[in-house]
C-alpha cells in the first residue's frame, strides 16, 4: 500500500519555503531602514545648503577609486582638497552628498576635468561640520529617491506578510520603537557633542591632535574619539575604531 508522499517529508523541510520569505523579508527591512537613514540625512543637510559656509579650497589630487561588487566592476572618482576652518586646515576626499560611481572608467575621469590639482575651487559645509564639505552642491533628488527606495524595502515584506496572514503587526511596532531609539540617540549624540565642544574637550575642526583623542577617550567619549582621529588621519571607520581601541588600552 502505497502511503501519502507529503507524510514522508519533514516538518522542518515543511517550513523551509517559510523561514527562506522570513529571512528574505528582515533583510529587506533591515536594508530599507539603512536606506531611509542615509536617504532622510541626505535631504536634511540638503534642505539647508542656502545658509553653509563657503570657502575656497586648494586641490591637492585627483583620482578613480575602483569597486567591485560581485562580477561587476564600479568606479568613483574621488578628490582631496584642504580649506581652513576653525583655526586649522582641514582635509577633505567628498565631492558631493551621495558619491556616484559609474561602469566605466573613461566616464568617472570625465568628471574629474575640471578638478586640477593646484587650483582653487569653492567648497562648502555646515556651520561647525567642515567635515561634511563637498565640492558640488545638490544631492536632493537622490536624497529622495533613495528614501523612497528605503520606505518600499521596508513596507513590501510587512505588506506581503500582512496578504499572507502573518502577524506583521509586532514587527511593524519594533520597527517603530528603533527608528524612535535611533532618534533619540542622535540627540543625544548631538547634545554630547555639543557638550565637548564647549567645555573645550573637542577641539576646532583642523586644529586636533592625538592627545585629543587621548583626552575623549579618557572622558568616556569613544564615539567622539573615533570621529576625531579619522579626521586626523583620512582613516575608514574601521581602523579608526582599532587605532582608538589600542590607545584605550594604553590609557
Amino acid at each position: 500500500m502505497i502511503g501519502n508522499p507529503e507524510s514522508s517529508i519533514p516538518d522542518w523541510a515543511s517550513n523551509l519555503p517559510l523561514a527562506f520569505l522570513l529571512l528574505f523579508g528582515a533583510i529587506s527591512i533591515l536594508c530599507g531602514l539603512l536606506l531611509f537613514a542615509l536617504g532622510w540625512r541626505t535631504l536634511r543637510l540638503r534642505l539647508g545648503q542656502s545658509r553653509w559656509t563657503r570657502v575656497p579650497a586648494e586641490i591637492l589630487s585627483v583620482d578613480v577609486e575602483p569597486h567591485t561588487f560581485d562580477e561587476s566592476r564600479m568606479f568613483l572618482p574621488k578628490v582631496t582638497y584642504r580649506f581652513s576652518a576653525g583655526g586649522g586646515t582641514v582635509t577633505v576626499s567628498r565631492l558631493r552628498l551621495l558619491e556616484q560611481m559609474y561602469s566605466k572608467e573613461r566616464i568617472a575621469r570625465r568628471k574629474l576635468e575640471k578638478y586640477q590639482p593646484g587650483t582653487t575651487v569653492m567648497a562648502s559645509f555646515p556651520s561647525g561640520q567642515p567635515q561634511e564639505a563637498v565640492l558640488e552642491p545638490g544631492g536632493g533628488l537622490v536624497g529622495g529617491l533613495v528614501l523612497l527606495l528605503g520606505l518600499a524595502m521596508v513596507a513590501a515584506p510587512l505588506f506581503v506578510g500582512h496578504l499572507a496572514g502573518l502577524p506583521v503587526e509586532p514587527v511593524a511596532l519594533g520597527i517603530v520603537i528603533l527608528f524612535c531609539l535611533c532618534w533619540i540617540g542622535s540627540i543625544t549624540a548631538s547634545r554630547r557633542e555639543r557638550r565637548a565642544k564647549r567645555s573645550g574637550l573637542l577641539p576646532p575642526p583642523g586644529s586636533g591632535t592625538d592627545d585629543d583623542v587621548e583626552k575623549l577617550l579618557a572622558q568616556g567619549e569613544k564615539l567622539l574619539a573615533i570621529r576625531l582621529y579619522r579626521e586626523l588621519h583620512h582613516t575608514d571607520l574601521k581602523t579608526a575604531k582599532e587605532a582608538v581601541e589600542k590607545l584605550g588600552g594604553s590609557i
